[in-house]
């Protein structure tokens, strides 16, 4: 007899399987913003926050640094997308573990052709080169309880007081980031956050739409979505069309959407959707 669960891991396989399969004959690259337009006058750029290299702990399947040394083919995979997709900007948002290790000069992965932009401390961004001619700007944050972007400065020149301060949360690390830092705080993953608490810290914007609350399964706020997914790889070659298998990934994210009209209520406050992408496959598809 062969048990639901591991059913629906064949059914799952079957269907990445499919995917890996399709035609790429499409033309999978962005036009550069510049040809949008300015509406009502605004200069339009399209960027990421909450974004993921080999730093991060859990990135490129848990083994972004091997030997301590950087997967360059993980790495390679983010910086063709950044180059396809014309990405103006990302904002490096790396777990604590590890880039708290690391200095910037290491966290802005530079490659050959790139350029490191200076500030008063040492590199603050990276103006990427691509084979297209398009030039992402990359900089250094982390995520944990807060996500600080754009950081110019580690808080301390000590990674283990790093690793301290990073895993830490509360308004007075929120303002030592701003100051000490030059850093936006940002607070990701709001769905499990508590309205009175996000109100005390200060923070600089929100985050009200990640794909991981939408498909995660874990806690009561999380996997809104999750059964529907379940039925359709439950249903194997029987159910639906492959594709509706993303439609959870398109529905709003309710529980951060009211966390974020409540917080406004007190103040204005930047909102943003975070792609939180780490580039892990939990099953082969190139087979």
């Amino acid at each position: 007899m062969v048990r639901h669960g591991a059913m629906g891991t064949v059914a799952a396989a079957g269907l990445l399987a499919a995917l890996a399969g399709c035609d790429t004959g499409w033309n999978n690259t962005q036009p550069p913003t510049a040809e949008l337009g300015a509406p009502r006058g605004y200069m339009l750029a399209r960027g990421i926050i909450h974004l993921h290299s080999p730093y991060s702990h859990d990135a490129c399947d848990g083994n972004g640094l091997p030997g301590g040394v950087v997967d360059e083919s993980c790495y390679q995979d983010l910086r063709e997308a950044l180059c396809l997709n014309r990405i103006d900007f990302a904002m490096m948002t790396d777990h604590p573990a590890h880039m708290d290790e690391y200095e910037f000069s290491d966290l802005l992965l530079p490659r050959a052709g790139d350029v490191l932009l200076q500030g008063p401390y040492g590199p603050v961004a990276n103006q990427m080169s691509c084979p297209n001619g398009h030039s992402p700007l990359v900089t250094v944050g982390f995520e944990d309880n807060l996500m600080p972007i754009g950081m110019t400065q580690h808080l301390d020149p000590d990674p283990i007081v790093r690793d301290d301060l990073y895993n830490g949360d509360g308004p007075a690390l929120v303002d030592q980031l701003q100051t000490g830092a030059d850093a936006l705080v940002m607070v990701a993953h709001t769905e499990s956050r508590s309205i009175d608490y996000l109100r005390t810290l200060g923070m600089d914007g929100i985050e009200i739409y990640n794909i991981h609350a939408n498909l995660d399964p874990r806690g009561t706020v999380l996997g809104t979505v999750m059964p529907d997914v379940a039925r359709l790889i439950g249903a194997g070659f029987d159910g639906p069309h492959p594709d509706l298998a993303f439609t959870g990934i398109f529905r709003p994210g309710t529980a951060a959407l009211e966390t974020y009209d409540w917080t406004i209520a007190r103040r204005r406050m930047p909102a943003f959707a975070g792609s939180d992408t780490h580039e892990n496959v939990p099953l082969p598809i190139d087979t």
